[in-house]
């Protein structure tokens, strides 16, 4: 379903927002996805949202830490990204985490089709990889990230956690070879041209997903709550959970100039589907929504024991010897008591 935060009841007494009912109305799910927002959020959203964790809802949050968009290199070969600022710094903060204002360079990327000649007045296009489109592989046990195909990112930021009394995990991070540029940056087809070196990809291993679990505070504790409202608040949340994404287009479909819907993970450049990205997805609700642990069952793996081919190798003779005559043996065995029973019960 799609939750308007901004819909409101009017209270027929107050003749104001009925922020109550708001907050009844959105604990009835048990989780909700906030993906690429672009306008940010008043303190009354936030409110609504705090109070819906306090309650033990869980969050998938997806957000952008930069604003940067390759339609912007449509017309022009560079652009600044700048810092995407949703007023939910304070609030991430508060529950154990930050997306910062910059944007991930990796040397695990997929590839974009630049025009390198004309051939009779034909462009000629060669494929280069595009660092701020990261390609992630989890290397995590944790049943959400566990043995995923490729995960594509569109300008993604690194996560920072901060220290407090709730668990962290990084569900997915960035390859060895990473650096980082912080907004205002200068996005450029440049950089395919006059590559920087290699040395300068220094970074490894920068948090771009991240598990929180706990008793989360509420960023409004000690501080002046909306007036004239009967509200329950409730400053200390139960055990609950919430997943930080810093990528909001890992969940976003890409449109077709004709309006077709292309499966989510999409990379138009290149006509390929990363399988990842929707897997993760759907993994990070049911986590977030499962209450039995059926999620675990399904993570779990049943490992084969290979056998061992040096020890086949040389008791090769032997092996085969006891395929054949092991068998043979254990007939022998079972007819000649069937016999003897045979013969004493007619005796």
């Amino acid at each position: 379903d799609r939750f308007n935060i901004k819909e409101f009841e009017i209270d027929s007494i107050t003749l104001q927002a009925d922020i109550s009912s708001q907050v009844k109305k959105l604990t009835s799910y048990k989780a909700i996805i906030i993906a690429k927002p672009t306008i940010a959020f008043n303190m009354l959203d936030k409110f609504i949202i705090d109070q819906y964790l306090m309650n033990g809802g869980k969050i998938l949050w997806l957000i952008d830490g930069a604003k940067a968009s390759m339609d912007s290199l449509q017309q022009n070969k560079s652009f600044i990204a700048t810092n995407n600022d949703l007023k939910l710094s304070d609030q991430l903060f508060k529950y154990g985490i930050r997306i910062n204002t910059n944007l991930i360079e990796d040397l695990r990327s997929t590839e974009i089709p630049i025009v390198t000649g004309y051939s009779n007045n034909i462009p000629q296009q060669s494929y280069f990889p595009w660092p701020y489109y990261p390609l992630l592989f989890s290397e995590n046990n944790h049943p959400i990230s566990k043995g995923l195909d490729a995960i594509k990112c569109d300008f993604a930021s690194s996560i920072d956690t901060i220290k407090n009394n709730i668990n962290k995990t990084i569900l997915l991070h960035s390859s060895k070879q990473s650096r980082i540029s912080p907004t205002p940056a200068k996005v450029s087809l440049g950089i395919l041209e006059n590559a920087p070196p290699l040395t300068s990809f220094n970074k490894e291993n920068l948090p771009i997903a991240v598990l929180l679990e706990g008793e989360f505070e509420s960023v409004f504790k000690n501080r002046i709550l909306p007036k004239n409202q009967k509200l329950n608040f409730v400053s200390q949340s139960k055990k609950t959970q919430m997943i930080v994404v810093s990528d909001g287009d890992l969940i976003r479909n890409s449109v077709s100039n004709n309006g077709d819907i292309y499966p989510l993970g999409y990379d138009r450049f290149i006509k390929y589907t990363y399988l990842g990205n929707k897997k993760f997805i759907m993994n990070s609700i049911h986590f977030l929504c499962d209450e039995t642990g059926l999620i675990q069952l399904k993570a779990k793996e049943i490992k084969l024991r290979l056998l061992d081919k040096e020890k086949i190798k040389n008791n090769k003779t032997f092996i085969q010897l006891i395929n054949i005559l092991l068998p043979l043996i254990i007939l022998l065995i079972f007819a000649f008591i069937f016999t003897k029973m045979k013969k004493k019960k007619y005796a």
